[in-house]
């Protein structure tokens, strides 16, 4: 499958994310040249990508996990209601979540990852990206 066929698989009409990762694994092939190519469609095929739910329930279900693990610490639900959670302790909770959401990003096989990762590898990606984000957002 060419670069350009698995663009067609990024449009609105194909929503599976199974399909919609093999399309990202086909254009992680492709060279530096044929994603600036192709980036202003990538960047409108954001639109169409469900990743901001997705964070915002795995960043959820991080903050559940780590609640629960700090009860079970206590040893009783009272003692864990009693706990205060002092301003550092959750600075590096914070951190500890950011830090995850940042590796998920630069190992994930979603488009908005493949995007960063390809923009970390290069100059005049990375330098493109930001302009099309921008005129996304703002457009």
């Amino acid at each position: 499958l060419e670069a350009s066929d698995a663009l067609e698989l990024l449009s609105p009409v194909f929503q599976n994310i199974e399909l919609r990762r093999y399309a990202v694994s086909r254009l992680s092939h492709a060279k530096p040249e044929q994603i600036l190519l192709y980036l202003p469609q990538l960047v409108q095929a954001l639109k169409y990508e469900r990743f901001a739910q997705n964070v915002l329930k795995e960043v959820k279900e991080q903050e559940e996990f780590q609640k629960r693990k700090e009860d079970a610490k206590e040893g009783s639900i009272k003692a864990a209601s009693e706990k205060t959670t002092t301003g550092s302790d959750y600075d590096a909770q914070s951190q500890q979540i950011l830090e995850q959401a940042i590796q998920k990003c630069l190992t994930g096989d979603d488009l908005a990852s493949f995007l960063i990762r390809s923009a970390c590898n290069d100059a005049t990606t990375t330098y493109y990206l930001y302009w099309y984000l921008k005129v996304e957002v703002c457009g």
